[in-house]
């Protein structure tokens, strides 16, 4: 299904519910550029084995309201600019969606400048990194959830495992030292102990001599 729709300019409004769409896999810039589309109504879509959503509804300037609870996200890998420049959205329901395989969401909002709120589920709050500080983002219970201390708790969890790195750098550093001087210290050992041979056996032997020297 990739580019189906893609740049139908005219089309204000389609019935999809017919579709069946459990196999599909592509869904890249489905409805790319269709400027004077208002309504997308996409809950009968089964997406569970889509993979590809990126430029999806990209410039879908004129979209005001679009159904997406239905969508099954946990194999997809790109969402990359699937709402940018949808620039008449206002609210957007994202609460079925699953983006723990997600590896590319980039300017996946961009330019959507109406954009107010927003509802996401528990696992995928790293949409809201894709999101503007003026946005209500709420989650699937209706919990408000702070873009600012969204972020501040992603400071301080990266300053912990930065911290944590530190020392586990740091103890390692420790133990290699500690090594380190041990294997000096019995090298050390060794070496006092060859030279005390040595000296000992030099001093019995010079002691031999004398011994005969005087008989």
């Amino acid at each position: 299904m990739s580019c189906m729709f893609s740049e139908c300019t005219n089309l204000t409004n389609i019935d999809l519910s017919y579709f069946d769409t459990k196999n599909v896999t592509n869904m890249n810039g489905m409805f790319f550029r269709c400027y004077k589309l208002i309504n997308l109504d996409l809950s009968y879509f089964d997406t569970s084995t889509v993979t590809n959503m990126s430029y999806m509804f990209k410039e879908c300037s004129n979209l005001k309201k679009i159904n997406l609870s239905s969508f099954n996200t946990k194999n997809v890998t790109s969402m990359s600019n699937m709402f940018s420049n949808c620039s008449s959205l206002i609210n957007i329901n994202l609460s079925s969606f699953d983006i723990k395989n997600v590896t590319d969401m980039e300017d996946m909002f961009y330019y959507c400048p109406k954009l107010n709120n927003v509802k996401i589920n528990n696992i995928s709050t790293k949409i809201i990194n894709e999101l503007n500080y003026n946005i209500n983002i709420t989650d699937q219970f209706g919990n408000n959830i702070s873009k600012y201390n969204y972020d501040i708790n992603e400071l301080n969890n990266n300053m912990n495992n930065n911290n944590n790195l530190m020392n586990n750098i740091s103890n390692n550093m420790m133990n290699d030292m500690s090594y380190n001087m041990m294997n000096n210290i019995n090298n050390n050992i060794n070496i006092m102990n060859n030279n005390m041979m040595n000296n000992l056996s030099y001093n019995m032997y010079k002691n031999i001599n004398n011994n005969m020297n005087n008989n």
